[in-house]
């Protein structure tokens, strides 16, 4: 292909303009001619004037055309200085002006020329590679941008129950396959598309304040919002240089690039500390697009030019979203798709792969028992019904929302049992509330519309090793959910400000599969609220208001423990839906403990529960017990008998610095 005109034009005019400056007679062209013209489209975006548009060719026209270095070496007078230079510029090129030569001004300014170290007129003048691929007509992706920016794909949106609101094509980048009967384009609620439709009238540069409390639903309408406004891509700005002349340089092509290409630049501004904000506020001034990226609206930034602050997802919605992403394979599940969309807010992209990956097993599973013969599933001699799907599905999901909490918290396997949690009671009944709310959440809080849209909150107090956290297992494990404890420790800083971040990504991944978050030792933070003596004790108080907000919010089960009940604000307690005390074991549940605590594979001789209940420990001693007792029998190549048992309560009482009471040896043999 031959270049286009303009760019063929000025490549020509520059020659000329050379060999005129040397005396030279001009040969016959025959460098490479490029695949096509984008110079015209560089100009305008960059608002170059005709010299600083020859400035560039001149820069560019090094690379593309091997004549116009050897004019450049020959106006030098020096064969080794193939390069151009501002000076060299300024006094062959027509029309000059020493504005272009400004650090601010549009070739400096936006990166579009490079000059060399150690001088301005004579030195060196370059241009990237991919301004020069730009200038050629290519779409490149500026790898020195790549290092701190990730590049993404714009994708035009698509109404859940209508038609695409635009049709921007979005082929720069690959997209996740959408499931049945999804075409290609962004799923957004309703709510979402009509902001969505606003910001793109009304913003044209500056700052775009983007607030959601859901991380997945901020990236999907920023995804939307640049292929309606006609991007094929944004940039997502994941890291700051150290170097304040490295930002500098940053700053500048990423202006470049949203000049050139449209590309709206995205900062998680959650993530930035005080260098971090100013680079924010600065690379807004410049007038480019640029969002602010957060959870809630951040002080210490100046007004932006556009605000949209995005609603949940409703129950609704996410239920809309969930069938347009099966299509017509939704009905197959039944209510099953109420249930997921209940507990899980998926990112569309997440959201869309699951459906589609189980999708051919829900027609399996639909057209085989309407033949009233199901179809193998995977293992020999399985079943695929449309339980056994909703249950992959469920997994599946599972699988996906544990992305966001990888290095946040540690999650919990949770194995126990409701037949195995020993409780009085009264308590017992009250854990059976917590898992009756979490079933039915949706279902009260947002079809029905009856109470707060929250999760569930519950505080488990009691003396180490009665149980609570067993109990957070049996809860998760009822439920179908993960388990994440939370160590408070690696959540607190003394950095202001940054507790209230470190909650806030916490909360915010749990909420894509409303994981258990289970808060360990919560008076570590929940403690005595005292009277404002000092900065300190403000920031304590902002901290727990905040942490409080997020639990008032979030979707799932957020469970915090304490041993220490008394130690807790009256505040914060009526704040909380549950408060579950704990009571030390009484004999008849120390029996049914150690009535469970050798499991079906361990060979045990004749063990007295009753006589072992005598032993006045907890639930968490009674484990420990236990474990020693199998250790020693282990090492005999015996079962285990009740003298194992006595030894382990023996470690275990030194280790409590308790003595062994005669009433709890009564009937032991010595």
């Amino acid at each position: 292909m031959n270049a286009g005109p303009s760019l063929a034009a000025r490549l020509a005019a520059v020659r000329a303009a050379l060999a005129l400056a040397v005396g030279q007679r001009l040969d016959p062209v025959t460098a490479p001619a490029p695949t096509d013209d984008g110079l015209d489209g560089v100009v305008r975006a960059a608002g170059l004037t005709p010299f600083e548009r020859d400035v560039l060719v001149l820069a560019a026209g090094c690379e593309l055309d091997p004549g116009i270095a050897a004019l450049c070496a020959a106006a030098h007078g020096d064969p080794g200085r193939r390069f151009p230079t501002l000076g060299l510029a300024l006094r062959v090129l027509d029309q000059p002006h020493w504005d272009a030569v400004l650090p601010d001004g549009p070739l400096r300014g936006l990166a579009l020329v490079d000059l060399d170290p150690g001088g301005l007129l004579d030195v060196r003048l370059r241009v990237e590679e991919s301004v020069m691929l730009a200038v050629v007509g290519l779409d490149p992706v500026d790898q020195r941008l790549a290092e701190f920016a990730d590049p993404r794909a714009a994708a035009s949106v698509r109404a859940v129950t209508g038609s695409p609101a635009a049709d921007t094509d979005s082929t720069w980048d690959s997209e996740p396959d959408a499931g049945p009967g999804v075409t290609a384009g962004e799923l957004l609620p309703d709510a979402h598309r009509e902001l969505l439709e606003e910001a793109a009238v009304r913003w044209s540069g500056g700052a775009l304040a983007l607030r959601g409390a859901q991380h997945a639903d901020r990236v999907a309408f920023v995804r939307a919002l640049a292929a309606r406004l006609g991007a094929r891509r944004w940039w997502h700005l994941r890291d700051l240089p150290v170097d304040s002349l490295e930002r500098q340089g940053l700053a500048r092509r990423l202006v470049r690039e949203e000049r050139l290409t449209g590309a709206p630049v995205v900062l998680e501004i959650d993530d930035l500390g005080d260098t971090g904000l100013r680079f924010a506020a600065r690379l807004a001034d410049t007038g480019a697009r640029v969002v602010w990226s957060s959870a809630s609206p951040r002080p210490h930034l100046p007004a932006p030019r556009c605000a949209v602050d995005l609603p949940p997802r409703t129950l609704a919605e996410n239920v809309e979203l969930w069938r347009a992403a099966l299509g017509p394979r939704a009905a197959g599940l039944g209510r099953q798709v109420e249930r997921l969309a209940g507990q899980f807010r998926l990112p569309v992209d997440d959201l869309q792969e699951a459906a589609g990956l189980v999708g051919d097993a829900v027609g399996d599973a639909v057209g085989g028992e309407a033949a009233g013969s199901p179809r193998p599933c995977g293992q020999p001699g399985g079943r695929t019904t449309r339980g056994s799907v909703g249950a992959e599905l469920w997994t599946e999901c599972r699988r996906r929302a544990r992305t966001g909490l990888v290095g946040l918290a540690e999650r919990v396997e949770p194995a126990a049992t409701w037949d195995a949690l020993v409780l009085p009671d009264r308590e017992r009944a009250q854990v059976a509330d917590v898992l009756r709310h979490a079933r039915h959440r949706a279902t009260v809080h947002e079809r029905w519309g009856v109470g707060r849209t929250g999760g569930v909150s519950a505080l488990f107090a009691g003396p180490s090793g009665t149980g609570k956290s067993f109990a957070a297992e049996v809860v998760a494990r009822e439920l179908g959910v993960d388990l994440y404890r939370v160590d408070l420790g690696g959540v607190l800083s003394k950095y202001i400000g940054e507790t209230e971040r470190h909650l806030s990504r916490l909360f915010d991944a749990a909420e894509a599969g409303g994981a258990l978050l289970l808060i360990d030792e919560a008076d570590a933070l929940f403690g005595k609220r005292s009277e404002v003596r000092d900065s300190h004790d403000r920031y304590a108080n902002i901290e727990v208001s905040h942490l409080l907000q997020l639990m008032d919010a979030y979707r799932g089960v957020a469970v915090l423990t304490t041993n220490l009940r008394g130690n807790l604000d009256d505040a914060f307690l009526r704040r909380l839906g549950f408060v579950i005390s704990f009571p030390f074991p009484s004999a008849r549940e120390r029996r049914l403990l150690w009535e469970q605590a050798f499991g079906p594979a361990v060979p045990v001789g004749d063990l007295d529960p009753v006589r072992m209940a005598q032993l006045t420990l907890n639930g968490g001693s009674i484990r420990n017990v236990a474990v020693h007792a199998c250790f020693l029998a282990a090492e005999r190549g015996g079962p285990v008998q009740m003298a194992d048992v006595l030894a382990g309560a023996r470690v275990e009482y030194a280790k409590l610095d308790q003595p062994l009471t005669p009433g709890e040896l009564a009937g032991w043999a010595a």
